[in-house]
This record gives structure tokens, C-alpha cells and sequence, in this order.
């Protein structure tokens, strides 16, 4: 059984990420789109989970890179857990937007 190098599961995992924000994007537009046309509540907060998804994955994004540099004298174990706080944030704020929107029943 082959052993699989660093370099390709950095790569693995930079494309992982990417195709999934693109894919979140696609979804949070499809459904702003239907949200808009049929004027369902229901579904432009369907929009908004999405583009929160969309986020999460530009952080992660945003996290392999920084999670990955090598160790120096201020940090001589590495950056690697950099990279948690990175993929934990989003999990403090997926209803930050909720939050800030106004609800229309007060």
C-alpha cells in the first residue's frame, strides 16, 4: 500500500475545501433565488444557513495555509494548531446573522 506524502494531502484538502465553498455558494444563490421568486421566508433563510456555510469554508481556506508553516523560534512546535481556531470560529457565529437581521413579528 502506497503512503500518501504531506504535499498531496495538503493539495487533497485545498481542493476539498474549494469545491465545497463553490458548491455552498451555488446552493445560497439557487436559494435567494427561489426565495426571492416565491417569497418564502422559509427559504431566504435557507439562503442564509447557506452563505454562512460559504464562510465557514473560506475560513478553512483561510486556515490551511497558516496551519501549515513550518516552526520558527516564537512558535517552535509549529503553527499547526492555528489552524483549529481557524475551523472552530465559525462554529461561535453560525447565527450571528440570524441575530442581526431584524424578524418581521418583532
Amino acid at each position: 500500500m502506497r503512503r500518501i506524502s504531506e504535499g498531496e494531502v495538503k493539495a487533497e484538502s485545498v481542493g476539498t475545501v474549494v469545491v465545497a465553498g463553490a458548491a455552498n455558494l451555488a446552493i445560497a444563490v439557487a436559494k435567494l433565488v427561489a426565495g426571492l421568486i416565491s417569497g418564502s421566508a422559509a427559504m431566504l433563510s435557507e439562503a442564509a444557513h447557506s452563505v454562512a456555510d460559504t464562510t465557514t469554508e473560506v475560513l478553512l481556506y483561510l486556515a490551511l495555509p497558516r496551519g501549515a508553516r513550518p516552526a520558527d523560534t516564537r512558535h517552535p512546535f509549529g503553527y499547526g494548531k492555528e489552524s483549529y481556531v481557524w475551523r472552530s470560529s465559525p462554529r461561535c457565529s453560525p447565527s450571528s446573522p440570524g441575530r442581526a437581521s431584524p424578524s418581521p413579528t418583532g
